[in-house]
């Protein structure tokens, strides 16, 4: 079963938000357990770390050599699978492109390398999850420049069909995002804006905590909150141990039961 449309979720978050590579590993794995062809790729250029939500105990850089075939038109299936990593995890199934074992290598990806990527897993994958830096400012760089480092986020930003920007709970969370959602604003990108709030602690907030940020949220960017993802430290310390994403750990984490109600309704 595949989409219509190859689906290419980006996950973005702002500077300190929590939990942004932990939702978009969850949100590929809940597209692997649907059966779609799944990838999932660690483009952030700053602290990569897909590889730690997947149990993956090296990290193999592929993205670089991927994005350096692919630029030069020579990327096959044989090199995709060379330089990716299966997971597995039961009958759901999934790949992972992991990034860069040393994040000062982003020159060797780049704006044009994303795009090389992205071009040649659109054939090959209903799903394609990436998960960006926070940092998206032009500056006075051409988004475009090879020199540019936040040029992997904004390509991965301009490509996708569904944009999901992770807003932390607490009251400096929001702050952050409501400053920094003025610069993914600015980027004008195409793809469905899906606002998500991440380890909503109802016990310390209060009950009332989820409709004021969401009413501080809407007021202050004119978004509206998607979905809230509660704080579940038991499944996080499961998925920890177990090397898996949270959406394989605590079959009665509401976590789980959030994120997997997320994907099936606002991105399926």
């Amino acid at each position: 079963m595949s989409f219509p449309k190859v689906k290419v979720v980006t996950v973005w978050s702002p500077s300190g938000s929590p939990g942004r590579t932990t939702i978009a590993a969850c949100i590929a794995s809940e597209f692997a357990k649907q059966g779609h062809r799944t990838l999932i790729i660690d483009a952030d250029s700053y602290a990569p770390s897909i590889e730690f939500q997947f149990g993956i105990e090296q990290s193999h850089a592929g993205i670089a050599a991927v994005a350096r075939f692919a630029i030069q038109e020579r990327l096959d299936l044989d090199l995709f699978q060379k330089y990716t990593v299966d997971f597995s995890h039961g009958k759901v199934e999934l790949k992972i492109l992991t990034g860069l074992s040393m994040p000062d290598r982003w020159q060797e990806v780049g704006f044009d390398g994303i795009n090389a990527i992205l071009d040649f897993a659109e054939e090959h994958f209903d799903c394609i999850v990436i998960d960006v830096a926070s940092a998206i400012e032009l500056q006075i760089i051409h988004e475009k420049s090879l020199v540019q480092r936040n040029s992997l986020s904004i390509a991965a930003l301009k490509r996708a069909t569904h944009v999901v920007a992770i807003c932390g709970a607490q009251a400096s969370d929001v702050h952050r995002f409501v400053w920094d959602y003025q610069q993914l604003k600015s980027l004008e990108l195409p793809g469905e804006l899906h606002v998500l709030v991440n380890q909503l602690r109802t016990a310390t907030l209060g009950r009332n905590a989820a409709k004021q940020i969401a009413e501080t949220v809407q007021r202050l960017t004119g978004c509206q909150i998607a979905e809230f993802v509660e704080f579940d430290q038991s499944a996080a310390d499961r998925a920890k141990s177990d090397g898996v994403p949270i959406t394989f750990a605590g079959r009665n984490s509401s976590a789980r039961a959030q994120i997997s109600k997320f994907v099936l309704t606002k991105l399926g």
